[in-house]
């Protein structure tokens, strides 16, 4: 293999130990130039795949998948004598690792960087890049994004004095789970608002996750509407608004009093005081 230079890193899929995992089969080269027989690898007919090759989140794990195919585009095997390389250039050396090898001829990469920038990604089989290789992938920092992000668990109906609860699951723009750092704590990703009869008391707490959970305390009956947006309170996130039926309470005799002077006696034929 080729000695990395400053800047580049360069990772080979070699052979695993386990009966279940295969290393690539050599797309072998005739000495006389003629390409490899049917059933061998091929670099100018196999295919890379996966949002890895074009953009990553910083501290994200971004994946990419090599289809082994023969001379003919039929897929093939692996096998421990040869295997396909990959090399990074860019802003740093990126961490990567061949996460799974599979019998079938696939290899799945992933890379985690921690600097913002452009890399260039290459994927080569004895020295041939494979169609697209070497790839531009630009990596950014995570972002809350409220068209990803949804309500989720919201009620349409509760009881005037009851509390009302749902979540709020934040998502960064590739649709992950904003459970990372920074992203991990939201709370100054939303805005939340109720429109209604009365104002409602409105608790957040954010669970470091991900996930916010709001409670509302909604006292008067009506018909309320919750919004939920980003903090600039433009873009909803999916699932908003949404409305919530607030219905009156019933009376609970065990929690009602009785009082007056009348329920210690009255006078026969005469008014007695009023009960209160």
């Amino acid at each position: 293999a080729a000695t990395p230079r400053r800047g580049s890193v360069a990772g080979v899929a070699a052979p695993a130990a386990s009966p279940r995992r295969s290393s690539f089969l050599p797309a072998l080269a005739l000495g006389d130039g003629r390409p490899p027989p049917p059933g061998v690898p091929h670099a100018a007919s196999s295919l890379v795949t996966g949002a890895g090759l074009s953009a990553a989140l910083l501290r994200v794990p971004a994946l990419f998948t090599v289809h082994a195919r023969d001379v003919n585009g039929a897929p093939c095997g692996l096998a421990p004598d040869a295997a396909y390389k990959f090399s990074f250039r860019g802003p740093e050396v990126p961490v990567h690792s061949i996460s799974e090898l599979v019998e079938s001829g696939r290899v799945v990469l992933q890379w985690v960087p921690t600097v913002s920038g452009e890399y260039e990604v290459s994927v080569t089989l004895r020295g041939e890049h494979l169609p697209g290789s070497p790839f531009t992938a630009c990596a950014a920092h995570g972002a809350i994004a409220p068209a990803l992000s949804e309500v989720r668990g919201a009620p349409s109906r509760v009881r005037a004095g009851a509390n009302a609860g749902f979540d709020l699951v934040a998502r960064d723009q590739a649709g992950n789970l904003a459970n990372y750092s920074p992203l991990k704590s939201s709370h100054y990703a939303f805005r939340v608002w109720v429109d209604g009869p009365a104002e409602a008391s409105i608790r957040c707490v954010d669970r470091q996750d991900g996930v916010q959970t709001v409670t509302l305390g909604l006292t008067v009956a009506g018909r309320y509407q919750v919004h939920v947006c980003c903090a600039d309170g433009v873009e909803p996130l999916v699932g908003s608004p949404f409305g919530i039926e607030c219905v009156a309470a019933e009376l609970d005799g065990a929690r009602c009093d009785v009082g007056g002077e009348a329920l210690a006696g009255a006078v026969a034929g005469g008014a007695g005081p009023p009960l209160g």
